[in-house]
């Protein structure tokens, strides 16, 4: 109680402070006024905050057509419960205007009917959620990405149920999806943790693991889409033509990512997939580790390790490799001779997580993605556009790196409480997050 009615008049006080920036924050908790999201969201104008205490709120939450919300839990997920108790999506984003500077951070989303975030025309930042036991009567269990360009990041998507795309379904849709664990889903038709239809996602540096397609595609499933994939973990999915990654009538990339012991192949090829495979651990699949089920096209998997310096079997090419199998019509030849994939790759994304913990009192820390060398600035700057403090200002190689930022200034003063901008720049990628501090 004592801690709530401290935050209670912090928040008074930037509801004052924030006036002139025309930046309101609302606070929603079980035992307030303000005691559902949904009314704390339809308070919002353009570019306010929704900080919600911890508590179990039992709603279906439709997103108005207001740009840069930020909706965000004051305890973590673990703790901030949003429950849509089966009877329709958790919360539906509609809206073209909606952009990457909506924010939905800090939530445990469950018990969806039909998904737990549908993103149709809009694309908003999904970060630091757990998304889980939610199902999609068509598409979709976890998330839906339907023609749109969410950044889905730093996510837990886990035990939800589709006919197609069990964690996440991307249709028409250019998502981002990094850093994520995506887990123990469910497809009853194809793509268990990943359904791509018509897509060119950019899906970066997760771990896709224990999913399963009762049809094709168990870890992630590709038809008629372009996805770039690259640093993932993708181990111990299960389906039936491609248990690891189905393509179909695709055009992809596979770079730097372990693919392991799925059961049904490591990687399927069919209908003219163009996929260049390359620089990944492809070892201990049931089945092939990569297979192509079309004699008119090549598939180039050159510079893979196939979990033997002997390279992978094939009966006519390599009888003498003792890695795993590949099938005709694949290139494989030359192999790598010992597991690791290449730090730097030909992947040109760049990544930068939400700041989590956000709002936060003492510390918060980002995550962010270099493909390649880059010089990388990032500093702090308050609403009036000073800067309070530079955090890095580097050369560094690729890699994913952590930085952190106590809430102090230049001189080590503790800065008051109230909103800051992180500005983070790498080559020529350019990114902003919205900080909450809470003295």
């Amino acid at each position: 109680m004592k801690k709530c009615i401290v935050l209670r008049l912090v928040v008074m006080l930037l509801l004052s402070f924030f006036s002139t920036a025309n930046a309101t924050v609302w606070y929603v908790h079980p035992d307030s006024t303000l005691n559902s999201i949904q009314a704390g969201i339809d308070s919002c104008s353009t570019n306010d905050t929704v900080l919600v205490g911890a508590g179990t709120y039992v709603e279906n939450i439709n997103w108005p057509n207001i740009q840069g919300i930020v909706l965000i839990s004051e305890s973590g997920p673990e703790m901030t419960i949003i429950d849509g108790v089966g009877t329709d999506i958790v919360i539906g984003l509609y809206y073209t205007g909606i952009d990457t500077t909506t924010i939905i951070n800090g939530f445990t989303i469950r018990n969806g009917s039909d998904a737990g975030i549908e993103c149709d025309f809009s694309s908003p930042t999904i970060t630091g959620n757990i998304i889980k036991e939610n199902t999609g009567s068509y598409s979709g269990g976890g998330i839906v990405c339907g023609n749109s360009s969410p950044f889905i990041t730093g996510n837990t998507i886990t035990e939800n149920t589709a006919n197609w795309g069990g964690g996440i379904y991307c249709g028409g849709s250019s998502a981002k999806i990094a850093g994520n664990t995506i887990s123990e889903n469910i497809s009853y038709y194809h793509g268990g943790g990943i359904y791509c239809g018509g897509s060119a996602p950019k899906i970066i540096d997760n771990t896709i693991t224990g999913n399963t397609a009762n049809e094709n595609g168990g870890g992630i499933w590709c038809a008629m889409s372009s996805p770039t994939i690259a640093d993932n973990t993708i181990t111990e999915n299960t389906g039936n033509l491609g248990g690891g990654i189905h393509c179909s009538s695709s055009s992809l990339t596979i770079d730097s990512c372990t693919i392991s012991n799925n059961n049904g192949d490591g990687v399927y090829c069919v209908y003219s997939s163009s996929a260049e495979i390359h620089y990944n651990d492809i070892f201990g699949n049931t089945g092939y580790g990569v297979i192509n089920s079309d004699s008119t096209i090549i598939v180039n998997a050159k510079n893979n390790w196939w979990g033997d310096l002997t390279g992978p079997y094939h009966p006519d090419s390599n009888p003498s490799g003792l890695g795993d199998s590949v099938s005709n019509y694949v290139d494989f030849i030359p192999w790598l001779t010992e597991a690791g994939v290449e730090e730097e790759s030909d992947i040109e994304f760049f990544s930068i997580s939400q700041c989590y913990p956000n709002p936060f009192m003492d510390r918060t820390q980002i995550e962010y993605n270099l493909p390649t060398i880059s010089n990388v600035n990032i500093a702090v700057y308050n609403v009036l556009g000073a800067r309070m403090k530079i955090l890095l200002n580097n050369r560094q190689n690729p890699g994913i790196y952590t930085i952190t930022w106590d809430g102090r200034d230049e001189r080590g003063n503790k800065l008051p409480s109230g909103f800051y901008f992180l500005n983070f720049k790498a080559g020529d990628y350019k990114g902003t997050r919205k900080l909450l501090l809470i003295r």
